[in-house]
């Protein structure tokens, strides 16, 4: 018990009591823990959702040029397109033969003289108004954008701002980038 009590007065003697004090030390260390912890569950979060990126990037790599694309458009900008003639394609992207129109219209665009090929997307919700509804009619040769209803795939040609042309069906519009595209 006398050793027990030398040692304490011996810490005492050596540091003084205003210089240490047993739970200050305690307390600033479980401080310190806490804030490492913290910090350590806030990068392995901020990694782990994105929000921290390490830059992966070479030196010699150039940064990618933004690319505009004309070829998709709304169903609204069919009659108003600035050619004096030119295709308007109506499919849904999503669809299991969209690869198949998409590389229709490449082939045919790849020939001299080709004239433009437009796409609209029926799923998209601003071009729904064009998609044929149950009680409504089929206009072969609309004359503007409120006529113009489609029902699956279709393809017009415009000339003068007017449809001249209507393909329908898929085999049917294979048939005719073929023959065009030859």
């Amino acid at each position: 018990m006398k050793n027990k009590i030398k040692n304490k007065s011996n810490k005492k003697s050596l540091y003084g009591k205003s210089n240490y004090n047993e739970d200050l030390v305690r307390g600033a260390k479980i401080f310190v823990a806490v804030v490492l912890l913290v910090a350590i569950i806030y990068f392995a979060t901020a990694i782990l959702t994105g929000e921290i990126k390490f830059n992966n990037k070479k030196k010699n790599d150039a940064p990618q040029e933004a690319v505009i694309q004309y070829d998709e458009i709304v169903a609204g900008q069919s009659f108003t397109r600035p050619e004096q003639s030119y295709y308007v394609l109506y499919y849904n992207f999503t669809d299991s033969n969209a690869t198949k129109y998409l590389s229709l219209r490449n082939s045919y665009s790849a020939k001299d003289k080709a004239l433009s090929v437009y796409m609209v997307d029926l799923e998209k919700i601003f071009n729904l108004s064009i998609v044929k509804s149950k009680d409504e009619k089929i206009i072969d040769k609309p004359n503007n954008i409120k006529q113009l209803k489609v029902d699956g795939p279709t393809l017009l040609k415009f000339s003068n701002k007017k449809v001249v042309q209507r393909i329908t069906g898929k085999e049917d519009i294979e048939k005719y980038f073929d023959s065009i595209t030859k």
